[in-house]
């Protein structure tokens, strides 16, 4: 996968300003393919930025519930487009060819579901909130300079701890979940911050990390709503401004 570098190139375009035609240099983001092998099986072929390959991998396949526990990952190894796991996995899944995942989100594998998150006070503000969601969209530099990615941040007591950006917004959701596992961490007390819409596979992907809330520059869909609800998530949507929507268990922020 790529090291950071060459993830956007220059096109000529022609640009209308309302009136007229002219021709523009823009910045156009890079689209690649990583296909993820498991145990010696092609099991998914996911479009991506081509970066954080190994997280990807790791937590697509923590999404779909074939990797489940850090003890489980055995080995993890990337290299021209491809990344191998090794791992133990439960007899009957990851079976068949692999699937070209065009849109980045989830083929909704049949899982277990996640007990609701417990609704123990967060260590937000809804100020910290706001503050946090302004932070985490000057961090998506790639996004500024090309509008063709959707980011994600994880953040903490102490701010924000990671970002990832990339073409699908599940993929950046995909990749905080792999670091996680990767670190041995968990998602209790944090808060994920995401620029893409809150559609009920984003909040379930979020609910299956155990973080207790997600927030976004845009809004939630009424299935989204109802997952949060479910999973006791407390949802926030169209934070800007240091205005939000607060969709589901607002009991957690301090105000």
């Amino acid at each position: 996968m790529d090291d950071g570098r060459n993830l956007a190139g220059d096109r000529e375009v022609y640009w209308f300003d309302g009136s007229g035609l002219s021709k523009r240099s823009v910045s156009v983001i890079r689209e690649s393919v990583l296909r993820v092998i498991l145990n010696g099986r092609a099991v998914v072929e996911i479009a991506c930025l081509g970066t954080h390959g190994e997280e990807l991998a790791v937590g697509f396949l923590r999404s779909e519930g074939l990797l489940e526990r850090r003890e489980d990952l055995r080995s993890v190894a990337a290299a021209g487009g491809e990344v191998r796991i090794e791992a133990a996995v439960a007899a009957g899944k990851a079976q068949g060819g692999p699937t070209l995942l065009l849109s980045s989100g989830s083929r909704e594998t049949a899982r277990r579901t996640p007990e609701p998150v417990a609704l123990s006070p967060l260590p937000f503000t809804a100020r910290d909130i706001s503050t946090l969601m302004e932070e985490h969209l000057r961090a998506t530099e790639l996004h500024a300079r090309t509008r063709g990615t959707h980011g994600s941040s994880l953040a903490g007591e102490t701010g924000i701890l990671i970002t990832r950006e990339d073409i699908g917004r599940h993929n950046t959701i995909d990749m905080i979940g792999g670091h996680l596992l990767l670190q041995k961490e968990d998602g209790a007390g944090k808060l994920l911050l995401t620029t893409g819409r809150l559609s009920s596979e984003m909040v379930r992907k979020v609910w299956n990390l155990g973080i207790p809330a997600l927030a976004s520059h845009a809004a939630a869909t009424s299935e989204g709503i109802e997952t949060a609800e479910r999973g006791g998530l407390t949802l926030m949507g169209c934070v800007r401004n240091g205005t939000m929507k607060i969709y589901t268990h607002h009991e957690r922020i301090r105000f």
